[in-house]
Order: structure tokens, then sequence, then C-alpha cells
């Protein structure tokens, strides 16, 4: 599947652009602080730039979504409604599983994650 397109470019920017066009300018500083402060140690992700993603918040390219995909659920909580929020909580689930290069034992995996639901 190709990531890029059908996921980053695709429902990230779609659950990206609903919660970020609503905001009043107080919610865009409150979310760029947030971001800012994001530690991304275990992340795939290099350094973020809350400021310019904020900025250009309509014409993010792959990285950039790729970021948000990881951190948003941490981040606009209570900036955006309950339905929202669970958009963007299961993108960004959907990105993690997309994301693991690979999973050692399928058996245990299953286990756990059914055990989650």
């Amino acid at each position: 599947m190709e990531i890029l397109h059908t996921i980053l470019l695709g429902i990230v920017k779609y659950a990206w652009y609903g919660s970020h066009s609503s905001w009043k300018d107080s919610d865009k500083k409150v979310y760029a602080d947030r971001l800012q402060a994001t530690d991304v140690h275990g992340l795939s992700v290099p350094a973020i730039r809350a400021n310019y993603i904020m900025q250009y918040a309509n014409s993010l390219i792959g990285r950039q979504l790729k970021t948000l995909a990881q951190v948003n659920a941490f981040h606009t909580y209570d900036l955006v409604d309950s339905l929202q929020f669970s958009f963007t909580k299961a993108v960004a689930e959907l990105s993690a599983l997309l994301w693991m290069p690979e999973i050692r034992n399928m058996e245990e995996y299953l286990v756990s994650h059914t055990s989650l639901q």
C-alpha cells in the first residue's frame, strides 16, 4: 500500500484540516506550544517545527503529516469536539499499525491487541 498518498495525503490530512480549521488564534498558540514541547525520542520523526506547521497548516507535506499523525492525539484533546478527537485517535492508531516494520510473533501480537478492545 502506498502510505504517502493513501494515508498521509488522504486521511491524515483530512483529520488535520478538521482539527485546525476552526481554531481561534489562541487555540493555535496553545497547540503550537504543546507541539513544540513534544519529546520526539522514540518517534520516527525529525525535530518538530511547530511554528512552521501552524504557518503552513494547509500546505503540509508527508513528513509533517507523519509527525501530526503520531502526536495529535496528545495535543488536541481539549481543542476539538469529541467526534473529531475520536477520529484523531483512530488515525493515530491506524498510523502506528502501518509504520510497524514487522511483527515478530503474530499470535502474541493478536492476543495483546485483542485484549485492548
